[in-house]
């Protein structure tokens, strides 16, 4: 019996080691650190900062990635406008399906609006060879380490989220159904309103 329950916590381990950026999802993760904690760290000791999975109405954690095109994208830079984030990987067929809708988002550039495609735990070839052979011209920003979706813990991809003044405005995990374009046009609209 002991032999059995070592193994099940082995492979329990082994797989929630393994899961990480693969299954697009960071999940939610705390620091144990309390307020009461007298122990000082440095900056290059203390622990890695963790978020809660977002709700509508909270502050959007800032961010910067370094886009195809060779810029950077820095969301408190576009406080002032309506900011669409996609989180999204090419292996991924919901998230390659709402592609062509971004590129038509991207291309009607409705006034005080920004998008930015976040790719999660791919390599910058990968994601330039995918961006390249589509033709998409929208913003594509690399998130190697995913560490911009940890700032936005979800439980998959494709996951969007539409910011207005930094405050969580509209969210959206999967694609959303029957037209993705039509949904998210909607929201874009109904935030540029607010």
């Amino acid at each position: 019996m002991k032999i059995r329950t070592i193994a099940a916590a082995l492979v329990l381990c082994t797989l929630l080691s393994l899961s990480g950026c693969a299954s697009g999802s960071s999940g939610n993760k705390s620091s144990d650190r309390s307020k009461d904690d007298d122990t000082k760290t440095t900056t290059e000791e203390a622990e890695p900062e963790y978020y809660r999975e977002l709700m509508v109405g909270d502050t959007a954690p800032d961010f910067t990635v370094e886009l195809t095109n060779g810029d950077t994208f820095t969301l408190s830079d576009h406080n002032d406008e309506v900011v669409m984030i996609n989180f999204w990987a090419t292996w991924c067929p919901p998230c390659r399906g709402e592609m062509p809708d971004f590129e038509m988002i991207t291309n009607e550039n409705p006034t005080g609006f920004t998008f930015v495609a976040i790719n999660q735990c791919e390599t910058k070839a990968m994601v330039d060879a995918f961006a390249n052979e589509n033709g998409y011209t929208f913003n594509i920003g690399y998130d190697p380490d995913g560490a911009v979706l940890n700032k936005y813990p979800t439980d998959g991809i494709p996951y969007t989220v539409i910011i207005k003044n930094g405050v969580v405005r509209r969210l959206f995990l999967g694609a959303p159904s029957p037209d993705p374009y039509e949904v998210y046009m909607t929201a874009i609209k109904e935030c540029l309103a607010e």
